[in-house]
């Protein structure tokens, strides 16, 4: 009977109510105020002499050392072997130039966003240069998870076809419905990946009298071309082999939040080329 009795004592559950039901309203509004007391940065970075001979985890070794030194405090994470919060955008291939890449990083306690560009401008190894520092007020959904592609620049050799072939050449590929390459695997199988697909712009332009090829290659949720992959398939339209010497990642284009994914694209044919990566902070 006491069995019976204390079950009956229970409060009645209303079944049209659940506390962890809320309105889109109500859900905006707690996950700000969780990132209330978070402290997170977003900087633009120039890689550019020999510091583009590293990888990407060194990259980002070298990235945690500069923070140490301008004396911040990086947030870690939780668990059992915490690590610091820093996520870079987008990968960047090795001896790669990068002119606009995005780091975002969470610090322990508040500091102002010109203050924190002042300690770590000093304080960074030559051929990394700061452009830009923001601090990311409440909450927002990461650069590395609404990347849509970048913009690359290749620089043929000497040997290399002129202008007007390569420009027949893009036209050609542009024109095809699939562009075929293979990738090979850690496992050493291959696989043939549509390049096309990923090529939003293709273009060619004039860097100090030579011609450069530039496009913008798209990350999709079904994956993305290797940068040298569009080189490859536009050398077996143009039935040789191109040659690149110096490869350039111009900008990692961002989707902007809330606008359904990865559909930032920006258009090439027509656009201004820039001539490099642009003043580090602080520069008159």
């Amino acid at each position: 009977m006491s069995d019976v009795t204390d079950i009956a004592a229970e409060p009645a559950v209303d079944p049209d109510y659940d506390p962890r039901i809320m309105t889109p309203e109500q859900a905006l509004a707690a996950s700000v105020a969780a990132f209330e007391h978070r402290y997170h940065y977003r900087l633009e970075l120039a890689i550019t002499g020999r510091v583009r001979f590293l990888s990407h985890l060194e990259t980002v070794d070298t990235l945690l050392g500069a923070m140490r030194r301008s004396g911040v405090q990086l947030a870690l994470s939780p668990g059992m072997r915490p690590k610091p919060r820093i996520k870079m955008a987008m990968p960047r291939p090795v001896a790669t130039e990068a002119w606009s890449d995005i780091v975002e990083v969470e610090l322990q306690e508040e500091i102002d966003a010109d203050a924190f560009a002042l300690r770590l401008s000093e304080v960074l190894p030559a051929g990394l240069a700061l452009q830009r520092m923001i601090r990311l007020e409440g909450a927002y959904a990461s650069a590395a998870s609404r990347v849509s592609g970048a913009t690359w620049r290749w620089t043929l050799g000497t040997d290399g076809p002129d202008a007007d072939q390569l420009r027949a050449g893009v036209e050609q590929l542009l024109e095809l419905g699939e562009a075929l390459v293979e990738r090979a695997s850690p496992n050493k199988r291959t696989r043939h990946v549509d390049v096309r697909r990923f090529i939003g712009d293709l273009t060619v332009v004039d860097v100090g009298g030579e011609p450069a090829l530039r496009a913008f290659v798209r990350l999709t949720d079904e994956g993305s071309a290797k940068p040298e992959e569009v080189v490859r398939a536009l050398g077996a339209v143009m039935g040789r082999t191109l040659h690149v010497t110096r490869t350039v990642r111009e900008s990692i284009a961002i989707a902007e939040p809330g606008s359904g994914g990865r559909i930032a694209e920006p258009a090439l044919v027509g656009a201004d080329v820039p001539d490099g990566p642009a003043r580090p902070w602080g520069a008159c």
